[in-house]
């Protein structure tokens, strides 16, 4: 990936668990190469303008490299600082692993050649297209992903990874003549679980404690959170039974701090480290997801799994975690989840067995089973002849 492990979003999680598991396996090696921190830190400026808003950089350098390499055990972390170094490094593995953005797949076309590597795997964890798109950078990104510059761009990647079923029937229909897999993300519940501490977050006893957790930006539905908030505040009906919890940071804090000069009763916790994320979850009644999109929510298995539903827009990824009045509700529009947070404030539902659901629907064993099995058999079609 371009970005750096210090990010620490969902994807940068997905490469840190998964490696530190696969390279458990006597057959299996898994290191993870980034492009360096200059790189990173460019590639940021571009997308500030891209998003005509200033990114701050504190808001993205979240861990100390020290610290991710504490988190990657057995794991060899690799920061390179030019093509040519990523080219020379990346021809010591028999697979490689990409991000499917264009970013990667215009570097592998034009700086690396598809050729001069080993075959490669496209992780589909940004998605093929935004479904129900309602702005122009939407639809213009669905452009380009959908259509022959994408295609081009990615015509020698060797197959894609889909972790979800929407992604999956675009993928195929996309690249009819490429290998397709479908895996979910894996997810050690037990590990998670055993991280709650009790006395770490306390709220109150006497109001449904909701909780938002993520990355402030626009698609994760930084706007939509604060409309939902003013919203329930303004009703006398609710404004005392709710105690919001917000955890996070990201590019469109300052929305989150304007709420605050207006409730301050809301609790911002800023970032959260991820080894206080079960405690945090463990502490609420509710988590709600205001997300635009979303290819796979690590967040609503993690509070599925302490037996917290969760309310969500839909989704891709949302669709194939959230069964509705099972784990979780998923809503429309954002006045359908308001509706819905009502139902939820008023005791109209009663969740149960949440945490048996989820840990049945995603077993870790099988899945971490298929991405070995997705491995070795691209492994096996490697056009350098290896083993």
């Amino acid at each position: 990936m371009t970005t750096i492990l210090e990010h620490w979003g969902g994807l940068e999680k997905y490469y840190i668990d998964v490696a530190n598991k696969l390279n458990e396996a006597n057959d299996l090696e898994v290191d993870i190469i980034t492009l360096n921190d200059t790189f990173s830190l460019n590639f940021i400026k571009l997308l500030s303008i891209y998003n005509l808003k200033k990114i701050d950089q504190k808001v993205l350098f979240k861990e100390s490299s020290a610290e991710i390499k504490r988190k990657l055990i057995k794991t060899n972390y690799i920061k390179c600082k030019n093509f040519y170094e990523l080219r020379k490094t990346l021809n010591n593995y028999d697979v490689i692993y990409s991000k499917n953005e264009l970013l990667e797949a215009f570097i592998f076309k034009f700086f690396i050649g598809y050729r001069n590597v080993p075959q490669i795997i496209f992780g589909c964890h940004t998605s093929l297209n935004y479904p129900n798109s309602n702005s122009f950078r939407q639809n213009f990104r669905n452009f380009l992903y959908n259509g022959l510059i994408y295609k081009f761009l990615t015509s020698e990647v060797k197959a894609f990874h889909t972790i979800n079923s929407y992604d999956f029937k675009i993928a195929k229909k996309l690249f009819p003549n490429k290998i397709i897999f479908k895996i979910f993300n894996p997810f050690n519940f037990v590990k998670f679980k055993s991280k709650v501490n009790e006395s770490m977050y306390k709220f109150s006893n006497d109001k449904t404690k909701i909780l938002w957790i993520g990355t402030l930006t626009y698609l994760k539905g930084t706007e939509e959170l604060v409309k939902i908030i003013k919203n329930l505040k303004s009703e006398l009906n609710y404004k005392d039974k709710i105690e919001w919890i917000i955890a996070g940071n990201g590019p469109d804090l300052n929305l989150i701090q304007n709420l605050i000069e207006q409730y301050p009763d809301i609790k911002y916790l800023g970032f959260i480290d991820y080894e206080k994320v079960p405690s945090l979850i463990n502490s609420v009644d509710i988590m709600i997801s205001t997300s635009k999109v979303e290819t796979f929510s690590f967040t609503t298995i993690e509070a599925n799994s302490l037996n917290k539903p969760v309310f969500s827009f839909k989704t891709s990824g949302q669709k194939d975690i959230i069964e509705d009045n099972i784990n979780g509700k998923i809503t429309n529009s954002t006045e359908e989840l308001i509706k819905e947070i009502k139902r939820y404030v008023d005791k109209c539902y009663n969740f149960n067995n949440i945490s048996t659901f989820i840990s049945k629907k995603f077993d870790e064993k099988v899945i971490y089973s298929d991405l070995e099995k997705m491995f070795k058999s691209i492994a096996e079609k490697n056009n350098n002849g290896k083993n």
